[in-house]
């Protein structure tokens, strides 16, 4: 269950890898040896930066992780981000679990 979330991100990632060295020989061969060098990296590179660009901006409205929000104190902003994603009581049930979770380790170390 744990990997479900992590398997369309590598497999996107992947994917992604595989479509960029297509476009790239497809690049490469459009052109001679000098167009190459002189041009056809820069499209390379260009056409690269353009998903780079599209993650990057989905970034922005990304929050942050839930764990990440109450171990800094903000529970409520935790919890309503794990509301968002499973529902109120599953996440009383996550931030509680986290709660404990923090004061273990707090007790631990």
């Amino acid at each position: 269950m744990r990997g479900l979330p992590a398997f369309p991100y590598q497999l996107l990632a992947v994917c992604g890898i595989f479509l960029t060295n297509v476009i790239n020989y497809i690049i490469a061969s459009y052109g001679s040896r000098s167009w190459d060098v002189n041009t056809g990296w820069r499209w390379m590179l260009g056409l690269g930066a353009i998903p780079a660009a599209a993650f990057l901006l989905s970034m922005v409205r990304a929050p942050e992780s839930p764990r990440f929000l109450i171990q800094a104190g903000r529970t409520e902003e935790g919890f309503a981000v794990l509301e968002h994603i499973i529902g109120t009581e599953q996440a009383r049930l996550r931030t509680d679990d986290i709660c404990i979770g923090q004061t273990r380790n707090r007790n631990v170390a």
